[in-house]
């Protein structure tokens, strides 16, 4: 019916309805824009303590164990994507024999949080890995479903195993050892491994409990050694002494002490010692003495020089080579060699290593001294030594062996150098950057390359070809054939490279977005292999699909809050073009 022949009170009717239908409108956008509010709150919670927890969490249908959401943590840890754990039941990821448990768990699961304690899982790499499991249920999308965290102990549990097999070893290094080992409390045996008894002839409850005394020739041979390990663990918390032991069928065999405090503090709590049987090296001294003039023909003839010295210090001995390494004739050579040794640091060093040998008898590791010449210029030894000793176990000289090593070690402090400043640069950079050579085989990479790539040692990519390792598949995961490699065109046509749209793949399995850049390397006007530099790009690319989205809700946000405005603009229209048809109708009534 056209609107100039409907009555005033039809005209007045359809004005109510449409004012209601205003206010409804209005009302029901404030109450979209609060559920929207609402909503945001409750993402950003679910954000933070759901998809940002460090931990693996997850949750499944109780009914036919389905992953039906997990966190970033786990997809991470687990090194599966989203797609692929949401299509997969909490059994894939559990060792086959553990399912029966599993299963038998998940029957008993009441209302509430329930600590399922210690499980078995496994990585989509196959690793075994231990978690510790906490569960509440809760309804999910409609479904009963159970929200999962899950604590990897694996290390830790590596560290416990550690320990307990580091215990057997030393319990096995006790009973097998080649040396005689055993604790004493107030010089009382407490304990012994099997080859004390093989050095003494006792049987093992023959030892215990008794004092050490029982292995003496002498009293004073015992009071001595006591007095003497004790001042030694006083002062460097080890005592160390040779002494003779008396069999038990009264054989005198040497022995070489050696003691240390099972705590330093707390002499109480015992002292362990060890026990070598050094009669044979006894011997071998002595015989050594016999030899002595034949030794010395020979290493006078000898590139090395060859020297003894005292207990001072003071050479008694020197080869004809020390004219020709310091200048010296051996005439000039018998003084304190001590005064020859320059300033530098590591003379200090070389001093207490011959110091020790010395104290202790022991034949040290070798150590550099630099000497000056008769000249005034400097030469750096290599010097090897040991101690001799009188019948008496006395040391009364060290006899030595010096090898000129000046030119050796300059090349090798500059090579080292050289090599130190490349690291240092390679290292230092947040750019992951690794070398290839002509077979695409890795020569060099640095540690933000490890990182990325998931790898803890240079040695496991040094030699590998790097395409097949982590550029063999396009970003969709079909194969990407070697000869379409871009990073390859690099040395093949000599030429730089960029690109931006592919993938590398992790040694879990995963890839991730990358920028790289690949350069030649030109030794002598000849291409020899590859630079290539490399970025995650993962984050940027999120950013990138983050303002996309943004974009794309502004758009919508705007296309609604326009197409409101508009209907409200018809809604006025409408109202004002009946007011006015009802004014006329109320004049014409008038009239």
């Amino acid at each position: 019916m056209d609107d100039q022949w409907k009555t005033k009170e039809q005209l007045i009717t359809e004005l109510k309805e449409l004012r209601e239908e205003l206010a409804l409108f209005k009302a029901l956008s404030s109450d979209k824009f609060q559920i929207v509010s609402v909503l945001r709150d409750f993402k950003e919670i679910y954000d933070n303590f759901y998809k940002s927890n460090p931990h693996p969490m997850w949750i499944y249908d109780l009914k036919t164990l389905a992953f039906l959401d997990v966190n970033h943590a786990a997809i991470k840890h687990y090194g599966y994507s989203q797609e692929e754990f949401l299509s997969m039941t909490i059994k894939e990821i559990r060792p086959p024999e553990d399912i029966p448990a599993l299963l038998e768990n998940v029957s008993k699961v009441t209302e509430g949080l329930d600590i399922a304690g210690l499980w078995r899982h496994i990585k989509k790499n196959g690793d075994l890995i231990y978690v510790e499991i906490i569960s509440h249920t809760l309804a999910f999308a409609g479904r009963q479903s159970e929200i999962v965290l899950a604590v990897d102990i694996t290390e830790r549990r590596r560290a416990e195993e550690a320990v307990r097999k580091n215990e057997e070893r030393l319990e096995s290094i006790f009973r097998a050892s080649p040396s005689g080992i055993g604790l004493l409390r107030d010089r009382i045996l407490l304990d012994i491994n099997p080859r004390i008894c093989e050095m003494t002839g006792y049987a093992k409850e023959e030892l215990l409990g008794k004092s050490a005394r029982i292995f003496y020739p002498t009293q004073e041979d015992f009071e001595y050694v006591g007095t003497e390990k004790y001042r030694q663990i006083s002062e460097r918390g080890t005592g160390v002494v040779e002494t003779k032991w008396m069999k038990k069928d009264g054989t005198i065999i040497d022995v070489f002490l050696s003691s240390t405090p099972v705590d330093l503090h707390d002499l109480s709590k015992g002292v362990t010692f060890t026990a070598l049987d050094i009669t044979e090296r006894k011997h071998s001294e002595h015989a050594l003495k016999e030899t002595e003039q034949k030794l010395r023909n020979i290493i006078e003839h000898s590139n090395e020089l060859y020297y003894v010295y005292d207990t001072h210090h003071v050479l008694n001995y020197v080869s004809p080579q020390s004219l020709q390494v310091l200048g010296y004739t051996p005439e000039e050579m018998m003084i304190e060699w001590t005064k020859l040794m320059t300033d530098n640091p590591i003379n200090v060093k070389g001093l207490e290593i011959a110091e020790k040998a010395l104290r202790t008898g022991e034949k040290q590791t070798p150590y550099l001294l630099e000497l000056c010449k008769k000249d005034g210029s400097t030469v750096l030894l290599e010097i090897d030594e040991s101690p001799v000793k009188d019948d008496d176990g006395d040391v009364i000289a060290i006899v030595g062996a010096a090898r000129n090593v000046t030119e050796r070690m300059k090349a090798e402090e500059a090579l080292k150098k050289s090599q130190e400043q490349i690291r240092m640069l390679l290292d230092s950079t947040a750019e992951a950057i690794y070398g290839i050579d002509l077979k695409g085989n890795c020569t060099f990479v640095n540690a933000a390359c490890l990182s990325i790539l998931g790898y803890d040692n240079e040695k496991k990519l040094l030699g590998e070809n790097m395409h097949e390792l982590i550029h063999h598949k396009y970003p969709d995961g079909s194969p990407y054939p070697r000869e379409k490699c871009k990073i390859y065109q690099a040395y093949r046509e000599n030429k730089k490279i960029h690109n931006d749209t592919e993938v590398f793949w992790r040694k879990d399995g995963s890839s991730f977005p990358v920028e790289y850049r690949s350069y030649p390397i030109i030794e002598k006007g000849v291409v020899i292999g590859s630079v290539v530099t490399f970025l995650d790009i993962t984050e940027r690319k999120k950013a990138e699909k983050e303002i996309e989205n943004r974009v794309k809700e502004l758009e919508d946000f705007y296309e609604i809050a326009v197409g409101r405005e508009l209907r409200m603009i018809d809604l006025k229209e409408k109202i004002e073009k009946l007011e006015e048809k009802l004014a006329k109708y109320k004049e014409q009534q008038n009239s």
